[in-house]
């Protein structure tokens, strides 16, 4: 079942973000690598971030099933984790290609993850299933 995609905005270079449940999900979809789409993804992100009400859960769903991952594109996610605050209560989602490489980031990925990000935010990985997701989110909302 695919989520209802609400506010689409296509960020551009292969970066769009939206939001699903009445704006409480915030969606982000990073199809590429490289400099431009890492720095249009990361702004959006920081800015959604800072912006969000402080009063409830932030609930964030990043999709990097197209994409790839570059030194770039990984200090940009650090940028995001610095700007999330210390009092905010998060929920992440990530996305990751059901491939062979898909599986062996996954595996890196939820360690790096834990390593630079907040103790205040809680991560999840999931393999080309947004829905799965999307359900997981839906469950702090």
């Amino acid at each position: 079942m695919q989520p209802d995609v609400e506010n689409y905005t296509d960020l551009g270079f292969g970066a769009s973000c939206y939001t699903v449940e009445g704006g409480r999900i915030l969606a982000y979809v990073v199809n590429g690598a490289g400099q431009d789409i890492s720095d249009v993804w990361a702004v959006r992100v920081i800015a959604d971030v800072q912006a969000h009400p402080k009063d409830k859960s932030m609930l964030l769903l990043q999709d990097m099933s197209q994409s790839g991952f570059t030194p770039y594109g990984d200090k940009r996610a650090r940028d995001i984790a610095m700007a999330i605050p210390d009092d905010a209560e998060v929920y992440l989602a990530l996305v990751l290609s059901n491939s062979i490489i898909g599986k062996i980031i996954k595996g890196v990925a939820y360690r790096a993850l834990k390593a630079r990000l907040k103790e205040n935010t809680n991560v999840k990985i999931f393999l080309d299933d947004r829905d799965a997701a999307i359900q997981w989110l839906r469950q702090f909302m």
